[in-house]
């Protein structure tokens, strides 16, 4: 039996990691770190440069801001969770370099700066799917960046400033690129495409851009068949059901076939028919690209079973077998059909290749 506990463990570490804090968490973060932002830069730099910090640190806010316009993916929460990074990594630059004097804080820490307009940059081609617009937005948000380096009169550090600056986005429209042509020769999808659904899925639970993506490009026709065994009472009403799908639930998410189980039985206990759905012998290479099309299934099957349509079988008294650490529990129904239930209680149980249901029709038949 699977531990509960164990599992509600692992999703809080998951949450911990790979998730922001609830919002009014993370804006009262937000509030607490821009003043601490300010007090170290008033003790370390001087309140005569406050304001120049302010400008820059309300640059990159907006181009977060541009972000949240362009995409639906950067909602608030996010956005004011890449901002509190932003604010913590400005801290830490201020203090590493307190033993200096005067403007030449500020000035490494522009420069210090510098990558996070290229990951916002990256962040708007992604999320927006375009190049230029990102391109401009950002450029203008770093300009201001070294019209303060020049208000400080170093232009030093405004010619190193300018070169990490073009050598970082040209790395990151490379690296966009050389994804983009590996993606259209292995899978010939357009790469940003890809990400960009990817993303739409993990952060937005939209999955009908990557749906619509394995559509047109990765589907291959599949006559699947699905076997559903109902039980009638004495008075003929339907008293439960044994649901067996030619499909796989994958890949992941509520994306394809993923949530078929979960949704034909929430649709058939709206029926009062209780249903218990069998992970039959196949893998990922089954898995359904529609989720719509998964749900016009539902219906079917569901539309047939109440009609009560199929062939009355009879069954077998169940047995059960045990080898090494699995278990087979199994009945045989009419028209030489055999219902095998193989289980390991022990270690769990990942994907059965369809070759061997395939095989046992065979010995079956011969």
């Amino acid at each position: 039996m699977v531990n509960e506990n164990l599992i509600e463990h692992i999703k809080s570490y998951y949450k911990l990691i790979f998730s922001f804090p609830s919002s009014k968490i993370l804006y009262l973060f937000s509030g607490s770190i821009l003043l601490v932002f300010f007090f170290i830069s008033y003790k370390y730099i001087g309140l005569k440069y406050i304001p120049l910090l302010f400008v820059l640190t309300t640059c990159i806010l907006l181009q977060l801001i541009f972000s949240r316009v362009m995409s639906e993916m950067l909602t608030l929460r996010r956005l004011f969770g890449l901002f509190s990074i932003l604010i913590v990594e400005c801290i830490f630059i201020i203090i590493i370099f307190r033993y200096e004097y005067g403007s030449r804080i500020l000035q490494k820490f522009s420069l210090a700066i510098t990558p996070f307009y290229s990951f916002i940059l990256f962040i708007d081609v992604v999320f927006t799917r375009k190049k230029c617009i990102p391109l401009i937005v950002t450029s203008i948000s770093f300009a201001l960046n070294l019209m303060i380096l020049s208000i400080l009169n170093n232009y030093s550090f405004i010619i190193v400033a300018l070169s990490l600056f073009t050598i970082l986005n040209i790395s990151v429209f490379m690296f966009l690129e050389y994804f983009n042509r590996d993606s259209k020769k292995i899978l010939n999808l357009n790469g940003i495409n890809l990400i960009y659904s990817f993303l739409n899925v993990f952060l937005s639970n939209n999955m009908k851009p990557l749906e619509k993506l394995f559509a047109s490009h990765l589907y291959i026709k599949y006559m699947a068949d699905f076997y559903i065994i109902y039980f009638v009472s004495q008075n003929d009403k339907i008293v439960g059901s044994i649901i067996i799908p030619g499909i796989h639930f994958g890949p992941f998410r509520h994306l394809g076939s993923s949530s078929f189980s979960g949704n034909i039985i929430r649709k058939f206990m709206d029926n009062r028919i209780p249903a218990l759905v069998l992970h039959r012998a196949s893998t990922h290479e089954y898995d359904a690209v529609s989720s719509q099309e998964i749900d016009l299934i539902i219906e079917t099957l569901l539309r047939k079973v109440l009609k009560k349509r199929g062939k009355p079988v009879k069954v077998s008294n169940l047995r059960r077998l045990y080898l090494n650490n699995f278990s087979c529990l199994y009945q045989y129904l009419s028209n030489n059909v055999l219902l095998a239930i193989v289980s390991s209680e022990k270690y769990g149980m990942e994907d059965i290749p369809m070759e061997i249901e395939k095989k046992n029709i065979g010995y079956r038949r011969s």
